[in-house]
Order: C-alpha cells, then sequence, then structure tokens
C-alpha cells in the first residue's frame, strides 16, 4: 500500500537551483585544503568566477569564498594569486552590497599582512598586490573613498602620537614596512584615480603628501635616508599624476648638507654585500660611512631631485622655483672634492640653467599678466619639444637602471661564485695562526653582517630628543657573556673592530702546551727527590 501511494504522486526532478547550493560547498572544500596543485587550483578558480553571481542568495558561502579566495591571494603561488584576485574582483562587481566593501577591506587587510617583512623574493609579490589593489578602489569611487579615509586616517594617528611622545616604540610604528608600504600604496591609489579635480579621491592627495612629507622629517639622520628616498619617490609620482606641487626639493638638499661626505669613507669588511636602497628603511653607522653607500645616495638623490624639477620644467614659475635649489647644489660642488659626487650634481646645475634660459625666452615674449591664471596654466602646452630638464632626466633615468641591472648581476655572481673562496680564506688564516703560534685556537663564526654595532647606532639619537628605532641594546649582553665566559658558538653581535679582542680572550692552551707542563712539573719533582737522597 506504501508502495502504491509513493508511485502514485508526482515527483519533480530536481533543477539547476536544488543542486547548484549543494556543489558550492564541495567546490570550496576542494579549494580550501584538498587542491594542492597550483596549475589545477587556478583552473577551478577561474571556472567558479563564471558562476559567482548564483552566491547571492547565500551570505555565509560568500563570505567564505571571500576569505578563501583572500587567502590564496596572499600566499599561493602565481597562478592561483591572479586567478583568487580576479575571483574578488568579480564577487565585488556581481554580488549586492557589502560584497564590495568586504572585498576592500579583505584586500587590503591581505597586503597589510604580507608586508611586514620586505625582501628580494617578497617584493614583485608585493608590487603585484600593491597593483590589484590599486584596480579594486577604482571600481566605486564612493566606497573607496570612505575605506581609504579610515587607513589615511589610523596611519595619520601614528604620525601624531610618534611626533607626541618622541619614544622608541612609537617611532617603531612609524618606521616599519608596514606603515611605509601602506603610505606608498595610497600614493599608487591617489595618482591612478585622483588625476581629475571633480574626482570622490581628490580630496584625499593633501592629507597622504603630508603624511609622506612628515614620515621622512621624522628622524632625520643617515642612517634612514633609504626610507625618506622612499617616500620622495611616492611623492614625485603622486605630484606627477595629479598637478599637485609637492615641495620636496628641501629634503633632498638636506642629504648633501650630510658631513660624512666629506671625510673619507670607511670601507666594509671583506665579504659584506652592500645594501640595497630599495630594500632597505635603515643601514647601520659602519654601512653608512661606506663609499658605495654613500655614492648611491647621491646619485638617487640627484635622480629624484631631477625628477622634481623636470615636472615642472614647463611651469612659468620655474625661474623662481629652481632658484634656491641651484644655489645650493653650486655650493655643494665648491664645499666636497669628491668627484664622483660633483659630477652628476654639476650635469643637473647645467641643465636646471638651461632650462631656466629657456622658459625666460618664452616667458619674455608672453603678453598676458599674471593675474590670468587659465593662460598661465596653458603656458608652453602647446611645445612639442622636450625641455632641457626633460631631455636630461630621461638620460639620467635610463643610466640609472642600467646601474641597477649591474648591480643585480654582481650580487648574483658574489652570492653564487665566492662561497667556497670565503671558506678558503678562513682555513687559511686559521692555519696561518696555529703556525705562528703553535696553537690551536677555539673557532668561533662571525658574520659581519650591516647591523653589528648596535652600540654606535644609538648614538645618533644623542641629538635628538626621541630614541632610535628600533635598536635592542646589545653592550648588556656582551658585557654578561664576558663575565659568564661563554666560549665557542655564534658571537650575537661580534664582527667589525672588536672580534680580534673578543676572539683573544677566549683562546685556549693546546694539549701539547699541557703536555710539556706536565712534563716540566714531573721533572721538578724528581728534581726535588734526588736532592733528598743525597743529603741522606
Amino acid at each position: 500500500m506504501i508502495y502504491l501511494q509513493l508511485h502514485s504522486q508526482q515527483l519533480t526532478p530536481p533543477t539547476f537551483f536544488t543542486l547548484f547550493p549543494l556543489q558550492l560547498p564541495s567546490i570550496l572544500s576542494i579549494i580550501t585544503g584538498a587542491m594542492t596543485e597550483s596549475t589545477m587550483l587556478a583552473f577551478i578558480l577561474r571556472r567558479v568566477r563564471t558562476s559567482i553571481v548564483f552566491l547571492a542568495p547565500y551570505g555565509k558561502l560568500q563570505r567564505k569564498y571571500l576569505k578563501q579566495a583572500l587567502d590564496l591571494f596572499g600566499s599561493a603561488d602565481a597562478p592561483p594569486r591572479v586567478q583568487s584576485i580576479l575571483l574578488v574582483r568579480s564577487m565585488a562587481l556581481s554580488l549586492p552590497p557589502p560584497a564590495l566593501d568586504n572585498a576592500l577591506k579583505g584586500a587590503y587587510k591581505a597586503f597589510m599582512s604580507n608586508s611586514k617583512f620586505v625582501s628580494a623574493n617578497s617584493a614583485a609579490a608585493l608590487d603585484f598586490m600593491a597593483a590589484c589593489l590599486v584596480e579594486l578602489h577604482g571600481l566605486d569611487a564612493a566606497a573607496s573613498y570612505a575605506h581609504a579615509f579610515g587607513a589615511i586616517r589610523h596611519l595619520a594617528q601614528l604620525l601624531r602620537s610618534a611626533l607626541t611622545a618622541k619614544t622608541k616604540d612609537a617611532y617603531r610604528l612609524v618606521y616599519c614596512w608596514q606603515t611605509v608600504s601602506a603610505l606608498e600604496l595610497w600614493a599608487k591609489v591617489l595618482a591612478a584615480h585622483a588625476t581629475e579635480k571633480n574626482s570622490d579621491l581628490r580630496p584625499l592627495v593633501y592629507p597622504v603628501a603630508q603624511l609622506l612629507l612628515g614620515t621622512a622629517r621624522l628622524l632625520p639622520t643617515p642612517s634612514y635616508f633609504p626610507l625618506r628616498l622612499r617616500c620622495i619617490r611616492a611623492l614625485n609620482r603622486l605630484s606627477t599624476a595629479t598637478g599637485v606641487f609637492v615641495p620636496v626639493a628641501p629634503l633632498l638638499l638636506d642629504i648633501f648638507q650630510w658631513t660624512d661626505l666629506a671625510k673619507s669613507p670607511k670601507h666594509p669588511p671583506a665579504g659584506a654585500q652592500q645594501p640595497d636602497l630599495l630594500l632597505q628603511l635603515r643601514v647601520s653607522k659602519n654601512n653608512a660611512r661606506s663609499p658605495a653607500y654613500q655614492e648611491d645616495i647621491i646619485m638617487t638623490t640627484v635622480d629624484l631631485l631631477g625628477e622634481h624639477l623636470s615636472q615642472w620644467s614647463r611651469h612659468i614659475s620655474f625661474p623662481e622655483l629652481s632658484h634656491l635649489t641651484v644655489v645650493s647644489l653650486r655650493r655643494f660642488t665648491k664645499v666636497n672634492q669628491v668627484d664622483k659626487f660633483r659630477k652628476p650634481v654639476r650635469g643637473l646645475i647645467d641643465a636646471t640653467e638651461r632650462n631656466i634660459a629657456f622658459v625666460g625666452r618664452a616667458r619674455d615674449q608672453v603678453e598676458f599678466s599674471p593675474k590670468d591664471l587659465s593662460e598661465v596654466a596653458a603656458f608652453l602646452e602647446d611645445e612639442e619639444k622636450p625641455t632641457p630638464l626633460e631631455k636630461y632626466y630621461e638620460l639620467a633615468h635610463e643610466a640609472a637602471k642600467e646601474r641597477q641591472k649591474l648591480r643585480m648581476v654582481d650580487e648574483v655572481s658574489i652570492s653564487l661564485g665566492n662561497e667556497n673562496g670565503v671558506k678558503r680564506s678562513r682555513k687559511e688564516e686559521q692555519q696561518s695562526i696555529t703556525n705562528n703560534n703553535n696553537k690551536k685556537n677555539v673557532s668561533v663564526d662571525s658574520d659581519s653582517d650591516s647591523d653589528i654595532n648596535e652600540d654606535e647606532d644609538d648614538s645618533e639619537l644623542d641629538d635628538f630628543e626621541g630614541d632610535l628605532l628600533p635598536v635592542p641594546g646589545s653592550s648588556k649582553i656582551n658585557k654578561e657573556k664576558k663575565k659568564s665566559g661563554e666560549v665557542g658558538g655564534r658571537l650575537l653581535d661580534g664582527g667589525g673592530e672588536d672580534e680580534d679582542d673578543e676572539i683573544g680572550e677566549y683562546q685556549l692552551s693546546d694539549d701539547e702546551d699541557e703536555d710539556e707542563d706536565e712534563d716540566e712539573g714531573d721533572g721538578m719533582v724528581k728534581g726535588v727527590g734526588n736532592r733528598k737522597r743525597a743529603k741522606r
């Protein structure tokens, strides 16, 4: 009877809308942990993107898919990372609110979590993530403004607390990779989407420029020149895209007043790597005195100053704008006697003076007055030929790219080819010591790192009210080690000039010397016994 009743009912076949919700969790479980092959994972994400619109009625599944896509965006290989951010973009465009807000917040959070440490291996991935975030913030200007305003306000609070508190912890929150990467990110976002004067993101140009200027001026020590140059590079990018004048020349001219440029450089120890300005925010005091670092700082400063001047080389007020810059550069060429520093500065002075003459000749032929703002803004816009400074900067920029390529090739060759040579030199040094002294020394490994002498770095803060960031005190550790007589292992703060003294304290005697001492002691005992027998 039950069988007949079941067959008498008209059962409807399962439809797409009843089966697809059952399929979505299974696909999510595959993406979550079951699939480890990058190409297959990228294929699944690409196929899911075509059906993302069917997630609209399921808010819980939306959040799970978004979370998993953002996790892959921050940690996966290249193919899944590209497909994951495309999936996030499709969810932001196709799904109802608050899908766009969740996508912007989640992508920014993933970028900040991956920007804690920047190295040569992670720099390309961070640049890709920043480019993706710039693309996402161009989808909806209103939503992007609300999200950017909150993030920029948080950065402003960090800078204000550092300026008021002037403590090591407050400085550390500003002078870290996360804060600097966030400032550079918002500069890129505004440079891409705030070019028009009626843009919704246009009011954020001024606070971002003020934050970058304040960060560059926070600790004006030579150790933080790489961070200052990064901020100035972001300001030049923002000024070029938006047409807003940003006074970066005083920050760059302050570098030319560095007193160590007139002193004899201090060469780093053998085998020490040259610090890369693009991958470091701070260098130690010893590396700041090295000739390679000083040359990189001067060449990068001249390049950025040339970029800043070339941006305004067509403006009608360029002669007045560049006057103080030319005066400061001439003073540097008179004071400093190093030819490799004076030569690029003289080239910039020559190009600037030729540009001043070029603008002056064009300005003498105009018939409008300074109050005619529309005609002042259109000055030299119809000029097709490049200005002298534009020509100079184009050649200087190409030369800087070539230097960076050659430097990368040199670093690769050093890291691949000199490892065995360093080991052989250390063995030869140990063998020479044993031959001269007839003693076996305790082998102590010491690395000539860039941040070896932390105590010397702490001395830079004597001229400032705050403490230098972020340098833990290491002198106490060395004193405790010397008192306890710890021998062997790796010296945490060894190297440099104090390495030989520390190794000399830990030098032990040889077994042969101990045998000789024992023989001498036995001889003395035998001599005393013979004398006693003779008396008897």
